[in-house]
């Protein structure tokens, strides 16, 4: 069975789901690791991944060139560290659990620098796409650019390397089961995906106290609903992950419940725990953007939830209780629109003419008096409705009041 994947994209800041690996959020003994990483929003409906497809590939955003500077001051420092610790390691007796740790700190200022280049790496791909365009427009022929981040990938196999180092000849280091989570997230993020697989089971099987079992939870959750397409599998893993105390964790484990659910055919539990996020991401208070972003992205998933049960007025009197204005009407033209594609026409009619009324001089009003004023929309054919939303911008294109 192939699962309806939700893909969505949060803040740089995220959810802390797992951008980078756990070392890299969680430096200091003791700190709180990252979740892991939320899939990917590509398209407004959920779309389903074909075989090896990966949810968690989003569209780039491009990074700043003065911020890019900034950090080449502190990518400086983090060479002459580097080089610091690969005079001092082989110095140190092998066996002595001093040398594994300094290996993980160079481990850790590798992963840094990788992430770095890789930044670096981006703008110069962007800049290399603008020049492109600069130089179609006047004519040119050129071929498109590529990304290229062997530098970046270099970076990112030593800091494997001196994870399997660490694992293969310091097998009780004490922080091994930090060193297994951030091996297994990048095995699986450069597609050794069994390799992974197995990492996160032996962290589970050997750990099972562990800070970061929460986390693999997660990430095996999404491994199973995203790629492998096993939904109770993936939804064990959720469960597991929903018991966390971290709120980051659970909310997000909680979202994808909501979509095990729908993948399941409830609509109605789907729709609830999706509302359980959206209240309990609201509870988390505005001072951390990670929530109000799965807020937002609960709300557009609950229009299609809405749509299969057909409750229109239930869907608008949610997104007023829950949304501000300019999302409201957003979202319930979303709802208009996906109730009418559904051939849910009567709640389509409602909503459209709920939006009128609500916001009678909006950009789109005249496309929504449109579709709203004729009670024929219910007998019109497929083809002629889809005529008709073309033909009401639908499809980019602006026209003026028009009833009929």
């Amino acid at each position: 069975m192939k699962l309806v994947v939700r893909m969505m994209t949060l803040a740089a800041v995220g959810l802390g789901l797992g951008a980078t690996p756990a070392l890299a959020q969680a430096k200091k003994k003791g700190a709180k690791p990252a979740a892991a990483k939320a899939v990917a929003k590509t398209a407004e409906k959920p779309a389903k991944p074909g075989p090896g497809q990966d949810a968690a590939a989003a569209k780039p955003v491009a990074p700043k060139a003065a911020e890019i500077e900034k950090e080449a001051i502190a990518d400086k420092k983090r060479d002459e560290q580097i080089e610091a610790a690969k005079r001092i390691i082989p110095k140190i007796e092998d066996g002595n659990p001093q040398k594994a740790d300094l290996l993980f700190q160079l481990s850790e200022l590798y992963w840094e620098k990788s992430q770095f280049l890789n930044r670096k790496e981006m703008l110069a791909y962007f800049q290399a796409q603008e020049d492109a365009e600069a130089r179609r427009n006047r004519g040119e022929k050129v071929t498109d650019p590529k990304e290229d981040h062997r530098e970046s990938e270099l970076y990112r196999s030593e800091t494997m390397r001196l994870y399997e180092t660490i694992l293969r000849e310091y097998p009780t280091y004490e922080r091994k089961d930090e060193v297994l989570f951030n091996l297994a997230k990048n095995q699986y993020d450069t597609g050794k995906r069994d390799q992974a697989i197995k990492r996160y089971e032996e962290l589970l099987k050997s750990y099972p106290g562990s800070r970061f079992v929460a986390d693999t939870y997660i990430e095996l959750g999404n491994h199973y609903f995203e790629v492998a397409n096993v939904l109770e599998k993936a939804r064990t893993y959720y469960e597991k992950a929903y018991a966390s105390t971290n709120p980051r964790i659970k909310s997000y484990a909680l979202y994808k419940l909501a979509w095990c659910d729908f993948n399941a055919g409830d609509h109605e539990k789907a729709l609830a725990k999706l509302q359980q996020t959206i209240e309990f991401a609201e509870k988390q208070g505005k001072r951390d953007r990670a929530f109000s972003d799965l807020k937002n992205e609960a709300l557009g998933d609950s229009v299609r939830m809405f749509v299969q049960l057909n409750r229109a007025d239930d869907a608008i009197a949610y997104f007023k209780a829950h949304a501000g204005k300019k999302k409201q009407i957003n979202l319930t033209g979303k709802l208009a629109y996906a109730l009418a594609d559904a051939g849910h026409h009567d709640n389509a009619i409602k909503s459209f003419r709920y939006l009128l009324n609500d916001s009678p001089v909006a950009e789109s009003a005249p496309d929504w008096r449109m579709l709203a004023t004729s009670s024929r929309i219910c007998r019109l054919s497929s083809a002629i409705w889809l005529w008709i939303r073309c033909i009401s911008g639908y499809c980019g294109l602006k026209v003026a009041s028009f009833c009929w």
